[in-house]
């Protein structure tokens, strides 16, 4: 086997089932080591996946208690016996030719990180928005940083990629974090590679629905990806301090998202104080600053912030303007 396919599982058993058959179907199933680990399903998960295991000798299922998807990850990579490792959300499925189309050039290019495109699936519409490069590209060096800052080519996702185990096992996921902590993984994992291999292909499919994480109301976990992007703009001007401005704006379209997610929640009084601050920090920023280190989306979500959260959460709800990103 050559692949280990972490995947932590959570209440998924409206979505679970799609993506073990899309799996299955791998056309390289027998090369993967799938390690599914079972944190603390009240649902029945465990049933679907024990079942599915049943049938495969190349399924292994950790069972935990409930302790969030970064110590269920990590319990995954510290199964994990293959040369590479894959990450899979327990609600998202795949093309047929998923892992064999990253492995052939991972493998080809003797690469340490391999990325393809992926499709973001909305579960209450037809919608759908692909992502991806427009040809296939070799990125070196603080150029892995800049792009991965510019969040185009190179995504801050953690589960349309395959990357060297080895490496991986040095970094682990940070338990702290209940929000973006794949994006810091992967952060990591980014500033000790020397190059990566961007496919134009989009073979991942990634479902967006109402009941997931990431889409509750507000409350403390929220700011997980504010705790991150500081830290990003930390390594970032000790190590990369050419790329310091671009981090910040970084950082800025991290605090716009949290800021205009805060106003449209219930709980906005609960964090007024938190709000007003990240307000004055968007406010304070220069737009020349930012035009200069923008995407056209992230420059009309700055824009859109100083002028009307209501207006901004309008727009995002009704064009499905947002992705993870």
């Amino acid at each position: 086997m050559k692949i280990s396919v972490i995947i932590p599982v959570y209440n998924a058993e409206k979505h679970i089932n799609k993506s073990l058959i899309s799996l299955e179907k791998q056309s390289i199933f027998k090369q993967l080591e799938i390690i599914i680990i079972n944190d603390g399903s009240k649902d029945k998960s465990k049933e679907i996946i024990e079942k599915f295991s049943s049938k495969h000798d190349n399924v292994k299922i950790i069972n935990q208690d409930n302790a969030g998807v970064s110590v269920a990850r990590n319990r995954g990579i510290e199964a994990a016996t293959c040369k590479y490792i894959a990450f899979l959300d327990a609600d998202d499925y795949l093309d047929t030719d998923f892992y064999e189309y990253l492995l052939n050039s991972i493998e080809e290019h003797k690469s340490k990180i391999v990325i393809c495109g992926f499709v973001v699936e909305y579960t209450n519409s037809k919608i759908k928005i692909e992502r991806k490069a427009k040809s296939k590209k070799i990125i070196k060096n603080n150029e892995i940083i800049k792009e991965f800052l510019i969040t185009k080519d190179v995504d801050p996702n953690i589960w349309n990629k395959i990357y060297l185990t080895d490496l991986v096992k040095k970094i682990k996921f940070d338990k702290e974090l209940h929000i973006a902590e794949d994006k810091w993984f992967l952060f990591q994992y980014l500033t000790i590679v020397k190059e990566i291999v961007v496919l134009p292909e989009a073979k991942y499919h990634y479902l967006i629905n109402d009941t997931s994480a990431c889409r509750k109301d507000f409350d403390e976990k929220k700011f997980g990806p504010l705790i991150v992007c500081e830290r990003i703009l930390n390594v970032v001007k000790e190590k990369y301090s050419e790329l310091t401005e671009l981090a910040e704006c970084y950082c800025i379209d991290v605090k716009c998202r949290l800021y205009n997610e805060l106003v449209a929640s219930q709980n906005y009084k609960k964090y007024k104080k938190e709000a007003r601050q990240l307000k004055k920090e968007i406010n304070q920023f220069s737009i020349l600053k930012k035009m200069r280190n923008s995407t056209k989306k992230h420059m009309v979500t700055f824009l859109l912030t100083k002028i009307s959260p209501k207006l901004y959460m309008f727009i995002r709800n009704t064009l499905k303007f947002q992705y993870k990103t």
